[in-house]
């Protein structure tokens, strides 16, 4: 962060010193609500278990509630402009409050997901209220599979598919890094086959 000089837009080093404690409360609370989000995983470790690799998804998930609180915001902008359409800033203000509306839900599923590779397994956890875990042992694990699209290679995202023993598969969609995530899966899996 770079600060203002003293006396330069009112921001003297109380005014700075207010906002450096309002930062650090902001990162206080990010830290416990990550702490909090991550505990289903550190409280059901196994044994001599440990955590590998935390993955998280990606902020591809607020793109539509982003982009109808850009177009609220564009006719905001543009109301002063069109006399004709007097309430034209309301249609935008209703834009941006959809658009926060929006985005709630894709700020809950980010806050509690969690995808993390361990030493014995790979587990995603999913949901709040009702929870929706998957767990696989490395030594059930057939394959991983990565799905991206143009969009998703450039901006870092897709949907890593696992593939069971059984049969069965998991998809986890929206994993931010991908590849990365499948590649330390798959290295956990090869340390515990030499084991």
């Amino acid at each position: 962060c770079r600060w203002a000089e003293p006396g330069a837009g009112g921001r003297g080093p109380r005014r700075r010193s207010q906002l450096r404690r309002l930062f650090a409360v902001i990162l206080a609370l990010d830290t416990t609500t990550r702490n909090r989000a991550m505990s289903y995983v550190e409280k059901n470790l196994l044994p001599g278990e440990t955590i590998l690799c935390r993955g998280r998804l990606h902020w591809i998930l607020f793109f539509k509630p982003l982009l109808l609180m850009a177009a609220g915001l564009a006719l905001i902008v543009a109301s002063p402009f069109t006399p004709h359409l007097p309430n034209l800033w309301i249609w935008g203000a209703v834009a941006i409050l959809v658009g926060a509306l929006a985005a709630l839900p894709a700020l809950l599923q980010m806050w509690s997901t969690e995808l993390v590779v361990t030493t014995i397994r790979v587990v995603a956890k999913r949901g709040l209220v009702s929870r929706q875990t998957t767990e696989m042992l490395h030594k059930k694990i057939e394959s991983l599979t990565v799905h991206q699209g143009i969009l998703a290679r450039v901006l870092g995202y897709g949907t890593l598919v696992i593939h069971g023993t059984g049969g069965g598969q998991e998809a986890i969609p929206n994993i931010s890094g991908p590849l990365e995530f499948r590649n330390a899966a798959m290295a956990a899996q090869s340390e515990s086959w030499k084991h």
